[in-house]
This record gives structure tokens, sequence and C-alpha cells, in this order.
């Protein structure tokens, strides 16, 4: 799982990130605000600041979850995007879910983007290349 998380840390910064949709609820979060403090209360939660965005990794048992928070100079600010592995029939998919309180399309941006580094990911993951990007 340690090799997932470098690989979805290592794709989030190579490129240049924008934003989606506006959701509006994550696992009963409504609010960027709500899932970050909820995150700050979670012993399994490890943050790190990159760039301005604050991202939160959380990984248990064989379950591995990545949260990122934009900066506040993002033009989809507040935005937070939840991304967990999940496997099944031995293949590694990206669940997605975000909440964004910015302009439609700043968010549509944002969560256009994600999907298209989660698409690179599990297509690199499934092919069995490495991801070095």
């Amino acid at each position: 799982m340690k090799s997932i998380f470098i690989v979805l840390v290592t794709l989030f910064f190579s490129t240049q990130l924008i934003a989606e949709d506006k959701e509006h609820d994550i696992d009963g979060y409504t609010t960027y605000e709500d899932a970050y403090n909820a995150l700050k209360g979670n012993p399994q939660a490890q943050f790190l600041t990159k760039n301005g965005w604050i991202i939160v990794n959380i990984e248990e048992a064989n379950d591995f979850t990545v949260w990122s928070f934009t900066p506040e100079t993002h033009a989809a600010h507040p935005a937070v995007v939840k991304r967990k592995m999940v496997k099944k029939d031995d293949v590694i998919y990206i669940d997605m879910k975000g909440i964004c309180d910015a302009d439609k399309p700043e968010c549509d941006k944002l969560f256009t983007k994600f999907e298209e580094m989660n698409n690179n990911i599990t297509e690199k993951m499934q092919s069995g290349t490495a991801v070095h990007e």
C-alpha cells in the first residue's frame, strides 16, 4: 500500500491541478471544514502539505485513502477530493468523491483533472507499468 501512496502523490504533484462538479457529501461531511476537522481527530490520518495542498493519507488494513484539500489560492477553493483504492476481482479501482463550493466551472475542472489522474494511475497499475511521473 505504501507504493500506492507514492504513486498517488507522485502523480498528484506531477500534474497541474484543476477541479470538478459540486458534490454535497463525503462520508457524512458536507463542507471542506467538516471533513478537515474530522480527519484532524483521526489518529490514523497522516497529514502533509505540498504546494499549499493539504494531503491526508489513511491506511487501514487493506484500505488506502487520500484526501486532497485545495489551497486558499486555488480557483476551486474550498474543495476537497477523497480517493479510495478499491480492489475488486484483482483489479484496483479508485473510488472518488468530492465537495466543492466554488463556481461550477472551476469545480468541473478540478474533478475532471482528478478523474484523469485516477485513470492514469489505474491504467498503469493494471498494465504493470511502473509509475514514475
